[in-house]
């Protein structure tokens, strides 16, 4: 007798077990009705809202119809919710950024028009000092909305059995020399708004020859673009030293000149960019490497890939 009794206080309608079972049923529904609704991002700011209201009322016992609270929190809601869930969605294509860099123009004059015609506006252009007619070609790029940087030759572990071309900076020049080659290489056009290394691992591994030259970089207010291609590299930490605005590269691109690969190193580093928010990419101005870049940013674009110019994500010692 007692245990029948037992048994029907357990199962009362009132009784705690029934409270917590109900409790826990209505959470599972409130749960399954906000990933239902949620299933359309731009719907997620609504979502967001009628599950805040519907789970404090549920805490307050205040709700007879989860389903029914819930979907008149989210009619009610729907507009002011979407929109913000508009504003989350706007936020992550600015975080999800990309900065492209294509070096080796005004070496070859149809690669280089074609670099400039090809690849969107947004993707910034490096080019060789050693190259013709840079004054007109920067010209043209700059008229199609490419922001230009101008690539430095360094020197290389080893040198001179592999050549970055001619006033290469060297370990065993003088600063003096080496400043005079680099304003040799700047003097070559106008309008740029940094530099970047062309080789020279062994280079920017050296303090003594690296320092005067980022040093240089600062008083000209110029960035500083390391393709981040060796890992001895010291230029971040001089760069900071001098006040110049640095930038590292994620990878290079096209390592491998075939377009199957160079795609695949542009998906892995968009897996980068959505993960810490950017990436860098380099490469050369290849026709196999522009032509697959053209390609991959326009579908980039619709999956919410920014492409920006290098100077937007320089670090700035001067703005901390």
């Amino acid at each position: 007798m007692s245990s029948t009794s037992g048994s029907a206080g357990l199962f009362a309608p009132d009784s705690p077990l029934l409270r917590f079972l109900t409790r826990f049923a209505d959470l599972m529904i409130l749960n399954l009705l906000f990933l239902a609704t949620s299933l359309p991002v731009v719907t997620l700011g609504a979502s967001i809202t009628a599950l805040t209201g519907t789970a404090m009322r549920i805490a307050r016992g205040e709700s007879e119809s989860t389903s029914g609270d819930y979907l008149r929190a989210l009619r009610r809601d729907f507009r002011q919710g979407t929109l913000l869930g508009l504003v989350v969605a706007g936020l992550g294509l600015v975080l999800a950024a990309w900065w492209i860099v294509i070096g080796g123009l005004g070496v070859s004059q149809t690669g280089t028009q074609e670099a400039i015609e090809k690849l969107p506006g947004e993707v910034t252009l490096a080019f060789a000092p050693q190259g013709n007619s840079i004054g007109r070609w920067m010209e043209a790029a700059r008229h199609q909305g490419h922001e230009i940087i101008m690539q430095v030759p360094l020197e290389p572990f080893d040198y001179p059995a592999v050549d970055p071309g001619r006033n290469t900076l060297t370990v065993e020049a003088s600063p003096d020399e080496n400043i005079a080659n680099l304003r040799w290489a700047l003097s070559r056009t106008t309008n740029y708004t940094g530099v970047t290394n062309y080789m020279g691992a062994r280079f920017s591994a050296d303090p003594a020859a690296m320092a005067p030259v980022m040093a240089e970089l600062g008083k000209r207010g110029l960035l500083y673009l390391d393709d981040g291609s060796s890992a001895r590299s010291i230029a971040a930490e001089l760069a900071l030293k001098s006040g110049v605005p640095f930038a590292e590269g994620d990878a290079t691109i096209d390592a491998v000149r075939e377009r199957g690969e160079i795609l695949k190193k542009l998906d892995e580093l968009e897996r980068t960019a959505r993960a810490k928010g950017f990436a860098i990419g380099t490469g050369s101005a290849f026709d196999t490497t522009v032509d697959a870049v053209a390609a991959w940013v326009n579908e980039a674009r619709k999956r919410g890939i920014e492409i920006v110019p290098v100077s937007a994500v320089a670090s700035d010692p001067e703005r901390g």
